[in-house]
């Protein structure tokens, strides 16, 4: 937590033991509404259609090799 905040508010909890760090942090979220603090609220996706591509240009075969020849000065 030090990363989050600055060290002054935490020196009281310094010689505290983990488990009851542990036990305050679990009541302080216990009383959080998770969506007040959510970013953004998650939603499908939207369908997007597809292309049309011509039948014999979808499955004509390519050699990467040809390509990259053809591609040189």
């Amino acid at each position: 937590m030090l990363v989050a905040t600055s060290p002054e508010p935490w020196t009281a909890w310094r010689d505290a033991k983990p488990a009851a760090v542990a036990d305050r942090l679990l009541r302080l979220a216990g009383q959080i509404d998770p969506k007040q603090v959510a970013v953004s609220k998650r939603k499908l996706k939207c369908r997007q259609p597809k292309g049309y591509v011509d039948g014999h240009t979808a499955r004509a075969h390519v050699a990467t090799a040809r390509v990259l020849a053809q591609a040189r000065p």
